[in-house]
């Protein structure tokens, strides 16, 4: 896994409607399954309905609400930067 992210939804609270979890999901998914191409298909939706991660404002709300204070906004950086090509 690239990210350990437990799916525990507590960053979901995001202003900018990210979503914050199922981005994780893709982004872990390249690097579990070499799934690159698939990620960035379903990344595409995300991009979309402007659900995107490029859509941070790096509140940091995400990050205080993660029990397991995980880099959530450089992790998302990274997805977009990845899937967004």
């Amino acid at each position: 896994m690239k990210v350990e992210c437990t799916d525990c939804c507590y960053c979901m609270s995001c202003p900018q409607e990210i979503k914050i979890v199922p981005i994780l999901q893709l982004y872990n998914n390249i690097y579990m399954y070499n799934s690159l191409k698939d990620s960035r298909k379903f990344y595409k939706h995300l991009l979309n309905q402007e659900k995107d991660a490029d859509k941070c404002v790096e509140c940091g709300i995400c990050e205080a609400a993660y029990p397991q204070k995980l880099s959530i906004i450089q992790h998302l950086k990274e997805a977009h930067k990845i899937m967004a090509n």
